[in-house]
């Protein structure tokens, strides 16, 4: 009984004119979200991205129903079959474009697999509608045929290899976008594997959904994955929100707090306790997720104290210890006096996943390593910035503070560099 509910909600008329109308209000209110998103910053690229899936995927969503609506009874099985899947193709296109964070060293890359990929489904698509032309007069079903399982296979290969790669990145909310996939992933194999709940001949069901001419699970996926899109929209503008920036804020808001931090930096007498006040510091003027202090008035190969500071977190500042040995873009940092920048998604990928997981990060986008030293060149140590992780790097306007902010804090711990850290 559910499931012959379930499959006449979203194929069988009037009843799946509410599968058209919940599919397009969830396309909306993402399209929505990421456009007042957008507006309101012109460089958040996530929202620039969702908010042009979501416009495509709304205007696909659309076809189906007017291609139905237009076309007479006796000729919508020889049209919709082959063009609702090779639009479920695009549509999936679509959402991993979006929700997949572009490679910082090929920032292209995906503009144009995304356009090579929409080529080749209309050029598939045209052979397809041909060649169902020729099927349909044999007395084959849709569901049975090749093209079928070509376009489930496809759309599976797809959403797989996206998944991986949302795994082996982890953007901010990746877990919610795999979810976003999986409904879709698990269509895409019942269609493969042409399965059908046990429902004796799908009694009361239309001959179209019953037969498998109409991708009745891939509809019943996007029941989940479009509101679950609009709901990633929605995070994205809350935690933006939460976040803000020093430039939103008006001055009388921005420069107290910064005032106070750099005073607190000064009211502190042991080195750990001023290298704390000094993160915060750092973080509270650049707008960094993450800030912390590594000496290196001990050996580079041997354990250095680090302290952490995370605002907008009710998190503690924390110590750890690190070998610096093992992390080369600080070791590099320290003997070339350089700024060493980790990308998500480039440079330092995966060192600073690592450092993340070392330090039981989250929520934490491209990482600055910042040399701190003496007038005379003596290191001091070295301050890590973490960054919003849907920025893709570092913006000019906040390196050009760097020097300032570095030279503050070296001023601060210099009178501790010669006897060492000290206990709290």
């Amino acid at each position: 009984m559910f499931w012959q509910i379930a499959i006449r909600l979203v194929s069988q008329a009037p009843d799946n004119v509410v599968y058209h109308l919940f599919s397009l209000l969830s396309l909306t209110v993402g399209f929505s979200l990421a456009l007042w998103q957008w507006r309101r910053n012109r460089k958040d690229e996530f929202a620039w991205r969702l908010m042009i899936a979501t416009a495509a995927i709304l205007l696909l969503r659309l076809i189906i129903p007017l291609v139905s609506a237009g076309t007479p009874a006796n000729l919508r099985l020889l049209t919709i079959p082959p063009l609702e899947r090779a639009l479920d193709t695009a549509v999936i296109v679509f959402l991993i474009w979006a929700l997949l964070p572009p490679l910082k060293s090929l920032p292209r890359l995906s503009d144009a697999l995304l356009l090579l990929l929409l080529f080749s489904i209309g050029l598939i698509y045209n052979f397809a509608a041909q060649d169902w032309d020729t099927l349909l007069t044999q007395g084959l079903t849709y569901g049975n045929t090749n093209q079928a399982g070509i376009w489930a296979a496809a759309q599976l290969i797809l959403l797989v290899a996206a998944a991986l790669a949302l795994i082996v990145t982890r953007p901010y909310d990746w877990i919610l976008r795999i979810l976003a996939f999986l409904p879709l992933a698990i269509a895409s194999s019942a269609h493969i594997f042409n399965f059908a709940p046990n429902i004796p001949n799908f009694a009361g069901l239309a001959p179209d959904a019953s037969q498998g001419n109409i991708a009745v699970w891939t509809r019943l996926a996007y029941m989940v994955t479009l509101p679950l899109v609009a709901v990633i929209s929605q995070r994205h503008i809350l935690y933006g929100l939460i976040l803000g920036t020093i430039s939103g804020r008006t001055l009388s808001d921005a420069v107290p707090p910064i005032l106070n931090s750099a005073s607190e930096v000064l009211n502190t007498n042991t080195f750990n306790a001023r290298a704390s006040e000094s993160a915060k510091f750092a973080a509270d003027l650049l707008n960094a997720n993450f800030a912390a202090l590594i000496s290196a008035s001990n050996s580079t190969e041997g354990n250095a104290p680090i302290s952490t500071y995370e605002p907008n977190t009710q998190a503690q500042r924390k110590q750890w210890s690190l070998r610096l040995a093992d992390w080369p873009g600080m070791q590099n940092a320290l003997k070339n006096g350089e700024i060493i920048e980790l990308l998500p998604n480039g440079l330092g990928a995966r060192q600073l996943s690592d450092l993340k997981q070392e330090l039981d990060l989250d929520m934490i986008g491209p990482m600055l390593i910042i040399p701190i030293k003496q007038n005379n060149g003596k290191p001091i140590g070295l301050l890590l910035l973490g960054a919003d992780p849907n920025l893709a790097e570092w913006s000019t306007e906040h390196r050009t503070l760097l020097p300032s902010v570095t030279n503050y804090i070296a001023s601060g711990l210099r009178e501790f560099n010669d006897r060492g850290p000290t206990n709290v």
